[in-house]
């Protein structure tokens, strides 16, 4: 087995900075996607869509994900070598492992959130169109929604 250098590969590092910068590039153009109308591809989408800008999409796409693959195996294996298979082991997970089982729940929980309580706002207001477009009289669950949304 060769001795690894402990010196730092700076062209490595400037590529891993140089696909982080495409991912603001890669992010920006998901609002431009075309999709059909009414499906919403990202939190916010724009009107006018573009097919140039999708095919920046998935080229950056496809090209930054290879290059975090590559350049992940290429630490990965600089760093078992130069630990060994235990040493490795233990730093994995001690980096990725407590990190994902510590922060899991809490991005759960927090993802969770920022999907149902939309979903559960747009359900109460449509409950309340057409409780209110059925007139005051009606029964059935369009008479809960004006108590649910005073309740919430």
């Amino acid at each position: 087995m060769r001795e690894v250098g402990s010196e730092r590969l700076h062209a490595l590092d400037a590529a891993r900075g140089f696909a982080l910068l495409l991912g603001i590039v890669f992010h920006a153009t998901v609002s431009f996607l075309p999709a059909p109308p009414g499906v919403p591809l990202w939190v916010v989408m724009d009107n006018h869509r573009s097919v140039t800008l999708s095919v920046v999409f998935y080229v950056v796409h496809m090209f930054r994900m290879t290059m975090f693959f590559l350049v992940a195996g290429f630490f990965a294996r600089m760093s078992f070598h130069k630990k060994g298979p235990r040493g490795f082991a233990r730093d994995r997970l001690k980096r990725i492992g407590i990190p994902l089982v510590v922060g899991w729940p809490i991005l759960f929980a927090a993802i969770a959130g920022v999907s149902i309580i939309p979903a559960t706002a747009e359900l109460l207001r449509r409950r309340q169109g057409r409780a209110a477009s059925s007139g005051t009289e009606s029964s059935g669950e369009g008479d809960n929604a004006p108590r649910l949304a005073a309740s919430a």
